[in-house]
C-alpha cells in the first residue's frame, strides 16, 4: 500500500512539474491541436508563447483551419501590435512573430477568397488605414488578390475586384493633399 501511495505521489509531482511548454509540445506532436490551444493560453509570454502560437497557427493553416488560426492570433496571444506598428516590431520584442503570422494569414485568406478580411493583415506605413501614404500597401493587397484570381482563371472577377477597389485610390489618394 505504501508503494502505491508513493507511486501516485510521484506521478502527481511529475505531472505538476511538467512545464506548460512541454505539455504543449506533447499535445501538438500528438496532433491534439485543441488541447495544445488550451495549454497555449497558460504559457507565459516570456516562456515562448509566441513561438508556440506561431507553430499552432501554421499547423491550423496547413489544414485549412483559417478561423482557428485567426483565433489563436487574435485571442490567445497576449498582445500584438497593429499592422502599422509592425514596422517597429523589434521594439515590442516579438522577434518577427507579427510580420510572419500576418503574412501567412493574409496569404491564406486571399487563397480562400476572403479578400476583405485579408486587407486587415497587410502592413501599413501610416496609422490611418485610409491615409494616402498607405497607397503602396493597398496596391500590394489589390495585386495579391488580382494575381490570385487571374492565376485561377477568374479574370472577370479580377476585373470586378479591380473596378470596385480602385475607388480606394480615388477617395484617398486622388483627393488627398
Amino acid at each position: 500500500m505504501k508503494k502505491l501511495v508513493l507511486s501516485i505521489l510521484f506521478v502527481l509531482v511529475f505531472i505538476s512539474c511538467t512545464s506548460q511548454a512541454e505539455k504543449f509540445e506533447t499535445a501538438f506532436n500528438e496532433g491534439n491541436l485543441t488541447e495544445a490551444e488550451t495549454i497555449l493560453k497558460e504559457i507565459k509570454a516570456n516562456d515562448g508563447r509566441h513561438v508556440y502560437a506561431q507553430m499552432l497557427i501554421e499547423e491550423y493553416l496547413s489544414i485549412d483551419e483559417i478561423d482557428r488560426a485567426i483565433h489563436v492570433y487574435e485571442r490567445i496571444t497576449p498582445y500584438h501590435c497593429s499592422t502599422y506598428e509592425m514596422q517597429w516590431e523589434n521594439l515590442y520584442g516579438l522577434d518577427g512573430y507579427e510580420v510572419a503570422v500576418t503574412a501567412k494569414l493574409r496569404k491564406a485568406l486571399v487563397k480562400a477568397d476572403r479578400f476583405e478580411e485579408a486587407w486587415e493583415y497587410y502592413p501599413l506605413e501610416y496609422e490611418t488605414e485610409t491615409y494616402a501614404g498607405n497607397a503602396s500597401s493597398y496596391f500590394r493587397y489589390m495585386s495579391d488578390v488580382i494575381v490570385h484570381l487571374c492565376s485561377n482563371n477568374r479574370k472577370s472577377e479580377a476585373q470586378l475586384f479591380l473596378n470596385s477597389h480602385a475607388n480606394w485610390f480615388r477617395a484617398n489618394v486622388d483627393n488627398g493633399e
